[in-house]
C-alpha cells in the first residue's frame, strides 16, 4: 500500500494477483492431503477407523450446547440486545499483509497501539474477525484460517492473510493478551 501526500492511498495488492497466482492458489487448495502413514494404519482398527469416517474430529458438547437455563441456542443472542461495550463502526483506512514480514510489521505496529491506548485509557478493546474456507460435507473440518481482521480504532483495520504466513510471534502475543479484549459481531455467531 503507498500512501500519497493528501492522506489518500492507492491499494497495489491487486496487482499481486495475477491469474497465475490465483492458480497456483487453487492448485495448492486442490491438493489432497498426504496418505497416513503404513504405521499409523497398522494401529487403527477398522471399527475405530469407521468412527473417524462417520464423525471426524469434532467439538466437546460442553463448547457446542447452550447453558441449560436457555431454551434455544439463539435465545442468549435475542435477549441480550444491548451491548456492554460500544459499536466500532469503520470508515478508515484498511492495510493488508500477505507476506510473514507483513503480517510481524503489522502485527508489531498493533502491539505499538494497544500499548499507547493502554497508558490513555487503561483498557482497550480490538474489533476482532477471522475467515476460512468452509467445508460442507459432514464430518470434514473448514479449512485453516486464511484471514484475520483486526480493527483497533476508526482509522486503520489490518487484514492480515495468514493462511501461508501462519501466525507471526507479534500476532501471537498480540492474541493471547488477557488484557485486550476481542470483540467480535454476535450476529454472525447467533
Amino acid at each position: 500500500m503507498e500512501f500519497k501526500e493528501n492522506n489518500s492511498f492507492s491499494l497495489d495488492w491487486d496487482d499481486r494477483f495475477t491469474e497465475d497466482v490465483i492458480r497456483l492458489m487453487d492448485a495448492i487448495e486442490a491438493t489432497p492431503p498426504p496418505p497416513p502413514s503404513s504405521s499409523s494404519k497398522k494401529r487403527k482398527s477398522a471399527v475405530h477407523h469407521q468412527d473417524n469416517l462417520k464423525t471426524g474430529r469434532q467439538l466437546p458438547h460442553s463448547i457446542l450446547s447452550p447453558p441449560p437455563s436457555f431454551p434455544s441456542s439463539f435465545a442468549r443472542c435475542q435477549s441480550n440486545t444491548r451491548l456492554r461495550y460500544p459499536p466500532l463502526r469503520f470508515g478508515g483506512h484498511i492495510l493488508y499483509s500477505f507476506t510473514e514480514d507483513e503480517v510481524e510489521n503489522a502485527a508489531m505496529e498493533l502491539l505499538k497501539i494497544v500499548e499507547i491506548k493502554k497508558k490513555e485509557m487503561g483498557q482497550v478493546a480490538l474489533g476482532f474477525d477471522i475467515e476460512w474456507k468452509p467445508s460442507f460435507q459432514k464430518g470434514i473440518l473448514p479449512g485453516k484460517a486464511a484471514v484475520m481482521q483486526i480493527c483497533c480504532d476508526s482509522q486503520y483495520c489490518y487484514v492480515m492473510h495468514i493462511f501461508h504466513s501462519g501466525i507471526p510471534q507479534s500476532l501471537q502475543v498480540l492474541l493471547e493478551d488477557s488484557e485486550i479484549i476481542k470483540v467480535i459481531s454476535l450476529h454472525l455467531i447467533c
